[in-house]
């Protein structure tokens, strides 16, 4: 029998790290309006005040998180943010989706923007994304974003260009390789590869591929050891032919540092400025390395850039 999976803790993980990648897939507009140069503010003590009454917040089937994220215009919107992480919900989701509305306007005079993602299909009598109410004269329409997971294009989702699609593509086909079997370890085998070459084609930071690789190999684990070391051996080599790529984020990374070290020496009245922004800037960068794991000939390729530039 294999472990269940913490869908509430993984899906948390993600959503903080790469909120802005999440917004700009199911709500452009809120997206473009943003500032994110403000980090978004993680509201869970007030959400948490306000939903510690309802019997719907203490399900294991939900994960809700409720941020703050600062617009270009100086304000701030709430959002409120709702996955169904195990398909079947025991009530109406718009139901529940007017419920946490009310609650939180209720205690904070604030209307959040709202996005409900369903990882799995909603049972045929509901239509999510609107809450409608029509009694003896009295009316009421409340409609909300929903992002449908399960209804994601594969193809699309490989093909990508946004950081959230690889986490979309592997929360879709959990169901298919979640288990041990013989069957299920050659599926995992295949969807590794396939997000490992997905990450190594993209020019993503080398940051953004490596917290990407760990969410998907935390929700596809390989039990099989011949598959595992084979995998590794198919990475290892993926990484080699992307060797030029993480030397050039680098490069990018050395230059914007020594123009900080620059600007501060001028500022101070001293011309050496950048010549010592790279020799602080080498050793630091060697730490960080060192610090991640990367292998010595990588490190020394790294050292010889930095002595080139100085």
């Amino acid at each position: 029998m294999c472990e269940e999976f913490d869908h509430d803790a993984w899906w948390k993980q993600c959503i903080r790290r790469f909120l802005p990648e999440l917004v700009l897939k199911t709500i452009p507009e809120l997206y473009n309006d943003a500032d994110f140069t403000i980090a978004p503010k993680f509201l869970s003590q007030e959400l948490q005040d306000t939903l510690q009454n309802s019997d719907e917040h203490k399900s294991s089937l939900y994960v809700d998180e409720l941020v703050e994220i600062q617009l270009k215009t100086g304000e701030a919107e709430w959002v409120l943010l709702h996955i169904e992480v195990q398909g079947k919900g025991n009530r109406d989701i718009s139901w529940r989706m007017m419920l946490y509305c009310c609650l939180i306007f209720a205690h904070y005079h604030k209307m959040p923007i709202a996005l409900a993602i369903l990882t799995h299909k909603r049972p045929k009598r509901e239509i999510p994304g609107i809450y409608e109410f029509n009694q003896y004269g009295t009316q009421h329409r409340y409609v909300y974003n929903i992002f449908e997971v399960y209804a994601q294009n594969d193809k699309e989702l490989l093909n990508g260009n946004n950081p959230f699609d690889p986490i979309i593509y592997v929360a879709k086909k959990f169901r298919d390789y979640n288990g041990s079997t013989r069957e299920k370890e050659f599926k995992k085998f295949s969807y590794l590869k396939e997000v490992a070459v997905l990450l190594n084609n993209r020019g993503w930071s080398i940051q953004d591929r490596r917290d990407i690789l760990m969410f998907v190999g935390q929700i596809i684990r390989l039990r099989d050891e011949e598959l595992k070391l084979e995998f590794e051996k198919f990475n290892s080599n993926l990484r080699g032919e992307n060797k030029m790529l993480e030397k050039s984020f680098i490069e990018e990374w050395i230059e914007e540092s020594e123009n900080k070290a620059f600007t501060k020496g001028r500022s101070e009245g001293r011309s050496e400025g950048r010549s010592e922004g790279r020799a602080e800037n080498m050793n630091a960068v060697v730490e960080a390395l060192a610090s991640k794991g990367m292998s010595p000939d990588f490190i020394a390729e790294i050292r010889e850039i930095c002595m080139k530039r100085s």
